[in-house]
C-alpha cells in the first residue's frame, strides 16, 4: 500500500436493489491482520464478521 493510496476494501457488501455498496476499509496493515484474526476467534467467515460489525455500527448510530 503506498503513503498517498487509499487502503484498499477488505470486504465490501453490494446491494443492487438498493443502488449502494457498504465497505469494511481498514486503515493500516495491522488494522487488516486484527479484523481477519478476530473474525476467526469468534469462529466466523469474514464476511460474517464484517456484516456484524457493520449492523453492530448502524444500530450503535441510532442512539447517538
Amino acid at each position: 500500500m503506498k503513503a498517498n493510496s487509499p487502503p484498499e476494501p477488505l470486504y465490501t457488501f453490494t446491494y443492487p436493489n438498493l443502488g449502494y455498496s457498504i465497505q469494511i476499509v481498514p486503515h493500516t496493515a495491522a488494522d487488516r491482520t486484527k479484523i481477519k484474526r478476530e473474525a476467526k476467534s469468534r469462529h466466523l467467515s469474514l464476511r460474517d464478521y464484517c456484516q456484524d460489525e457493520i449492523i453492530g455500527s448502524m444500530v450503535l448510530a441510532e442512539f447517538e
